[in-house]
């Protein structure tokens, strides 16, 4: 998951929400104060989100830094 400047991104009871727009459920830590994402900035989560060490930890990341951006799922193993 990923947010890029000017959304907002919020965690409450447990729901991760950019912009609004409920994304995934679960989620921990379960509160997360509403932040909008700065130009030049983007907000990057793990798939493996409950054992991922993210933005939710460490703050919102340079866009100088993103080394790749994801485009495809191959497959996916639940």
């Amino acid at each position: 998951m990923k947010a890029i400047a000017g959304q907002t991104v919020e965690i409450s009871e447990g729901t991760l929400a950019v912009s609004s727009q409920e994304l995934l459920k679960d989620i921990k830590p379960k509160e997360l104060k509403a932040r909008t994402i700065a130009e030049g900035s983007v907000f990057v989560m793990g798939d493996n989100h409950k054992h991922s060490y993210d933005s939710r930890h460490w703050g919102e990341v340079s866009i100088d830094n993103v080394k790749a951006i994801y485009q495809l799922t191959l497959f996916s193993v639940k």
